[in-house]
């Protein structure tokens, strides 16, 4: 027997031995196997040898070893199995044997390995004729088996198997979807396959009901609910969006056509269901989805849904802003929308993307004049109440004087946010009476005018005297926050129209006065 036959008959040992080196190897592999393969007496024992040895010394120690050692025993196994006349000497049941230990093998390597596997377990279904269908249905069988006891470490393979939606893998399409818990890979497969594939899932496995109970929903799986129930509209039936998980990403995503099946399947459950669907869009900001499913419906219904809103004590400024100015709403609602959107600038902590969207949404929709005029009584009364000393700090003042500023600079509306003479003269009547201030009298800033005590609320007690001095300091720090100077230049510019009564003459003098300082 020559050198080159007893390595026909002989473990290929060598192989054992690559390791770390497979990287420089495994480029020579293939050529050398055909090489072999050629001209050994014994093939089909020389090639089993040669197949086996790579599964022995595994798993390799040194690291990135593995996908070269992978696309090696690729090809080799695709080469035996492509020349007829090779893959009839060879047993098809220890191929499959190698198959499958390969497939374990990867499971818990790169996806680059499992990548290369999975394309020859796919490209050897594809060439089935190749095989008996009694070891086909035995690597089918046994690669089930091995994916489903193997899990979760085989997710990520299970998911590169089934995105190829492979005929033939149907079966363990369905059994992975039936073993908790579900994988988004196993799921998105089904926007893609052919409709003969999944109806076969569809009637082996109540996929609606399947997705309806998951915790962690998508926009994926409310895809596939579509196009189910759009392959056939009876289905629409099985629908439960009352409490199905992916209500809230299945609702965008309908068609005008797919809204009158929708409206007449949920009926009065409608509008209950989408107030539920609102409040999560509305923690999420998603203001895409709602503009999207609120403009298929009529006004009335629209106010009905986001009305829900305003049981929220802390509803998000930016959502509530935008979605007014993208859609109609009934008047009613819309005009209580701008209240709430007008004091929250005042009472909550919004950024300033939130402050730009509402200032342009109240130049739409301004509160009543009534609320303008009173909004800094109100915060100031209302903090103490609250007894938030946060609101009262120095920064939060002037915040809310910078409020105040991009209010006016956005209509002049607002100027009754500014105190008026008789405003000014009510506090200053107060401090004389009880400080007997000559402050004001040095700088003359209301002259002769006078104003009747009488008419003027004054504090009775110490302490109410100290909290309308705590107060008026309070107001005043918004006061000198606004940009009154760049207001006037504003208006001038604008229209060349003074601030008229909304800020006597000594209320500008007072401005001029401290911008000086």
């Amino acid at each position: 027997m020559t050198l080159l036959e007893t390595a026909g008959v002989l473990n290929f040992t060598a192989l054992h031995y690559y390791g770390i080196h497979w990287c420089h190897v495994s480029q020579f592999l293939l050529p050398s196997y055909a090489l072999l393969t050629a001209h050994v007496l014994h093939q089909s024992k020389f090639m089993l040898s040669f197949l086996e040895s790579f599964m022995d010394n595994l798993p390799f120690e040194g690291v990135g070893s593995l996908p070269f050692w992978a696309i090696s025993f690729s090809e080799c196994l695709k080469y035996t199995l492509s020349r007829e006349e090779l893959a009839k000497q060879c047993s098809k049941t220890k191929l499959v044997g190698l198959l499958l230990q390969s497939v374990e093998l990867v499971m818990a390597e790169s996806r680059e390995c499992q990548e290369v596997i999975v394309a020859l377990v796919l490209w050897i279904m594809e060439k089935a004729l190749l095989f008996e269908e009694e070891n086909i249905c035995f690597l089918l069988d046994s690669l089930q088996l091995t994916l489903i006891n193997k899990r979760p470490v085989s997710d990520e393979l299970c998911g590169l198997l089934l995105t190829s939606t492979f005929w033939r893998l149907r079966a363990i399409h369905v059994a992975l979807l039936r073993v908790p818990p579900l994988c988004p890979e196993f799921v998105s497969p089904l926007l893609t396959c052919s409709e003969d594939y999944l109806a076969y899932v569809v009637k082996n496995i109540d996929i609606i009901a399947l997705l309806s109970k998951e915790v962690q929903p998508s926009s994926a799986y409310a895809s596939v609910v579509l196009r189910i129930i759009r392959s056939n509209t009876a289905r629409f039936q099985d629908l439960n969006l009352s409490t199905a998980n992916f209500t809230p990403f299945i609702f965008p995503l309908f068609s005008t056509e797919d809204w009158q099946l929708i409206i007449k399947t949920l009926a009065s459950e409608l509008v209950p269901c989408l107030r539920r669907v609102i409040l999560q869009w509305e923690k999420t900001v998603e203001l895409e989805s709602a503009i999207k499913v609120l403009q298929h419906l009529e006004v009335p219904h629209r106010g009905e849904i986001v009305s829900v809103i305003l049981n929220e004590q802390d509803f998000s400024t930016y959502f509530l802003s935008e979605l007014m100015k993208s859609i109609e709403l009934p008047e009613e609602l819309t005009r209580e929308f701008s209240v709430q959107l007008f004091r929250a600038i005042f009472f909550c902590d919004v950024t300033d993307d939130e402050l730009d969207s509402v200032l342009k949404t109240l130049s739409q929709f301004p509160p009543c004049e009534r609320l303008i005029h009173n909004i800094l009584k109100c915060y100031l009364e209302g903090a103490a109440e609250q007894e938030i000393p946060l609101l009262y700090s120095f920064g939060k003042l002037q915040r809310i004087g910078f409020i105040c500023s991009q209010l006016l600079y956005t209509d002049r509306r607002y100027l009754t946010i500014l105190p008026s003479q008789d405003d000014l003269l009510a506090v200053l009547t107060v401090f004389d009476s009880f400080v007997e201030s000559d402050v004001i009298a040095k700088y003359g800033l209301f002259g002769g005018a006078s104003i009747d005590i009488s008419q003027v609320d004054l504090p009775s007690t110490e302490e109410e005297l100290l909290q309308f001095m705590e107060n008026a300091a309070r107001r005043t720090v918004i006061y000198l926050s606004i940009d009154c100077i760049g207001l006037l230049v504003h208006y001038f510019v604008q229209e060349s129209v003074v601030l008229g009564g909304h800020c006597a003459t000594a209320w500008e003098k007072l401005i001029v006065d401290n911008s000086s300082n």
